[in-house]
């Protein structure tokens, strides 16, 4: 099937060297049941298979592209998006995967309601050889965060974030396992055609079009699967996964280090979430005029409470050195012996999935089927445990409880596949 000149949607993977995931993630995108959809798949000079196989796909809707030499991940996710000709750009990793009926429920949201990204709480899925995979088998899902419905967010993301005040990511707009309008991202782009202006693009992307206050959407249930393999980057590289992989932190900074782009630098021993949000902030900040100041006293206090927060942490930021014009005021309070404490730090739990206390606020499933364990059969069996109960109606005064009932009847769907 030919497609169109402009699909309503634009799945964006960039991909590096995992052939062996990004096979099982590309199938999953393939399977949905849209007519109107392109998968983009942008290699980072792979020499592993990845040409061969994207180039065996017998399907108008993949469309690949290679670089001949290896660049920077924030490269590697600017080329990636320079490709989408989409109306609307979902971008996931080459270990992830979308659950059966994301573009059908993004299609049905986004015709109901004008709005420029829709997000979502991810459901976690480890893949066999991953470190974490002997305390987290297969996939984890938050009670919380399936069946629910949706809700209107967006417009007070821009003052949160200039002043620091709490603010969680699933309020903000999400390219990475998000969905976000053609408009928000022209919106980001720079005077010099870049709209990943940092190391992180999915940080920076977030920090960048949360500051525009444009109108969203999320819903509280999963529209794709965050894969965690052993060559998982990125945001793992600035909080504890760096400190237990320092040979995968070393080489994300290398590679980093050659980015042509000087605002792309980062400091390593900074393993803060609030770090990575306030320096995208200040970046931003400088390349959209119109945003009001950043309150960078508060952001410190954030950035020092959360430094301080795990001994992991501490010891390698009292170690640090300045990398960027943003450190040293962190450095300096770090080793003020004066109490500072947090306006609040957005976290990003939905990333590090725990060993669940109790089944009536999460549980972690078995993801083997058929003799595989991979994010297709964890895909299936996330539908099988979604079953038929709603997800993604209008709040009504009784939802939490009809979401409560829905996850009791999923656990008994699924009883054989928990672990607990």
């Amino acid at each position: 099937m030919k497609q169109s000149i402009q699909p309503l949607f634009s799945i964006v993977v960039p991909t590096r060297e995992r052939v062996a995931t990004l096979r099982h993630c590309i199938e999953s995108c393939r399977r949905q049941e849209h007519p109107s959809f392109e998968i983009v798949i942008q290699d980072n000079a792979s020499t592993d298979g990845t040409q061969g196989y994207c180039s065996s796909l017998a399907d108008d809707r993949v469309r690949y592209f290679r670089t001949q030499t290896r660049k920077s991940m924030r490269e590697n996710f600017e080329l990636a998006l320079s490709q989408a000709k989409g109306a609307y750009v979902i971008m996931i990793g080459d270990d992830d995967g979308l659950t059966h009926n994301t573009l059908t429920t993004l299609s049905h949201i986004l015709s109901s309601a004008e709005v420029d990204f829709v997000s979502w709480p991810l459901a976690q899925y480890i893949w066999p050889g991953s470190e974490d995979r002997g305390l987290n088998p297969g996939m984890f899902l938050k009670r919380n965060a399936v069946f629910g419905p949706t809700f209107r967010v967006g417009t007070s993301s821009a003052e949160k974030l200039r002043t620091g005040a709490k603010v969680h990511f699933r309020e903000l707009p999400k390219i990475y396992h998000g969905c976000v309008s053609r408009r928000l991202i022209e919106s980001i782009r720079s005077r010099d055609g870049t709209v990943f202006r940092w190391v992180s693009p999915d940080i920076y992307f977030m920090a960048a079009a949360g500051l525009l206050g444009f109108p969203g959407i999320t819903i509280l249930h999963p529209l794709s699967i965050n894969g965690g393999s052993p060559r998982s980057n990125g945001l793992n590289s600035m909080t504890t996964a760096a400190a237990s992989n320092p040979a995968a932190n070393i080489e994300f900074r290398d590679e980093s280090s050659k980015d042509a782009m000087q605002e792309a630098a980062w400091n390593p021993d900074f393993l803060s979430i609030s770090y990575a949000m306030f320096v995208c902030l200040c970046i931003a900040k400088n390349d959209l005029r119109q945003v009001e100041a950043i309150d960078s006293d508060a952001w410190i206090r954030r950035i020092v409470a959360e430094l301080r927060s795990q001994d992991v942490y501490l010891s390698r930021a009292l170690q640090a050195s300045a990398v960027t014009r943003f450190d040293q005021p962190i450095i300096d309070a770090l080793r003020n012996n004066n109490s500072m404490v947090a306006v609040g730090t957005p976290t990003a739990k939905d990333a590090a999935p725990a060993k669940p206390k109790s089944l009536l606020k999460a549980c972690n499933l078995r993801t083997d089927l058929n003799g595989g364990d991979t994010i297709l059969t964890a895909m299936q069996i996330l539908h099988e445990f979604f079953g038929n109960e709603r997800a993604g109606y209008s709040a009504w005064p009784g939802w939490q409880a009809y979401q409560g009932f829905a996850w009791v009847r999923a656990l008994s769907r699924s009883h054989e596949r928990l672990k607990t």
